[in-house]
């Protein structure tokens, strides 16, 4: 909303991907109008997809209205991987004889053709109950600081399919589902990607969109062809030559940088411009233990020094003297009992004597 141009050509973008399809209508953009601070579109008279009664008093049909509106967010999804992200009941209107019109190109999502093959190999793994893969691809997906404990993340993944999993198909909300998805992401500190978030978000709405309008809607079943689409795309002809194809490139331009590379770091190390820097983690600990361990050496040497010198001072009756006995000797003393009570405390609240 920063610069309405990018809206714009957001929804010249989607137009294109369904001009053949008489179904969805995107309101024209006036190019010659709009700019940077100001969006001028084609007014649109439609009824939007949240009022029933009207919907029904127009003689339109909320189960084909249902069916097309998820068919169009699956396909931005699954096939062009560029999405409504914001696809509430306001921003989707009805016309005439059922057609979708969506509105507000605001927010929209990008997921590249890897992310959404892992995704689906994610969807793959869950409804084949396969505990292993599912993690595997979960931690491909998302981003973290530390790697997490696999075996618990695995644990978890485990349960949470026994949560969803073990029931009729129709009985499966995916918004629920996806958000049990996201506390199991965050309980592990894991992070999912922006375009993952934005997909998740418009998949639940949409089916919250869906069931009003039908309450048997099953988004699961109606995703089922576009994931298996998905899944069979990347064993296409074209796909697996095409993949061959950047391989071999990858590795011609390997073998040929390769040698430019290793001649530029053996004349660094040459010149001397090479350093290599190590970084210890973990050795923090065990260095303020070992410093805390020659601490308390270093401290009981000194009380024993004290002790045996305030003692010989005090035999030999070194002046000055105080009732019959050397005043430096009872400094002494006093001085180690302090120290020796001092590293006794210290001792006692690590809780180790």
């Amino acid at each position: 909303e920063l610069d309405y141009t990018i809206e714009a050509t957001s929804m010249e973008r989607v137009a294109a991907q369904y001009l053949d399809n008489p179904d969805v209508y995107i309101p024209l953009v006036y190019r010659r109008l709009s700019a940077d601070r100001i969006l001028v579109t084609e007014f649109v008279d439609g009824i939007k997809v949240s009022h029933l009664d009207r919907l029904a008093a127009d003689g339109l049909d909320p189960k084909v209205i249902c069916d097309r509106g998820a068919d169009i967010l699956l396909k931005q999804i699954f096939e062009h991987g560029f999405f409504h992200a914001d696809p509430h009941p306001g921003n989707i209107f009805v016309l005439p004889s059922n057609v979708i019109c969506l509105i507000d190109f605001g927010m929209m999502g990008i997921v590249d053709r890897a992310t959404r093959e892992d995704f689906v190999e994610l969807v793959d793994a869950v409804v084949s109950r396969d505990e292993q893969r599912a993690t595997r691809v979960l931690l491909k997906l998302t981003l973290w600081e530390e790697e997490p404990d696999t075996r618990r993340l695995g644990q978890d993944v485990a349960d949470f399919m026994g949560q969803h999993l073990y029931r009729p198909l129709e009985d499966i909300e995916l918004g629920r589902l996806l958000h049990h998805l996201l506390d199991l992401v965050g309980r592990h500190q894991l992070r999912l990607p922006p375009e993952i978030f934005l997909m998740l978000k418009a998949l639940t709405i949409v089916e919250g969109v869906a069931r009003h309008l039908n309450p048997d809607f099953d988004m699961i079943a109606k995703a089922e062809p576009f994931v298996r689409n998905v899944k069979l795309a990347r064993f296409s002809a074209e796909r697996v030559s095409s993949d061959l194809a950047g391989i071999v490139s990858q590795a011609f331009e390997f073998a040929v940088d390769f040698p430019k590379d290793l001649l530029e770091i053996t004349r660094s190390i040459r010149q001397k411009k090479l350093t290599v820097q190590l970084e210890m983690r973990g050795l923090e600990k065990m260095l303020h233990t070992h410093d805390q361990i020659s601490n308390r050496i270093s401290f009981s040497i000194i009380i024993a020094a004290l002790i045996i010198g305030s003692a010989l001072i005090v035999i030999s009756r070194t002046p000055p003297i105080f009732y019959g006995i050397s005043l430096i000797g009872i400094i002494g003393f006093l001085a180690a009992a302090i120290m020796g009570i001092w590293l006794l405390v210290a001792i006692l609240k690590k809780g180790k004597l």
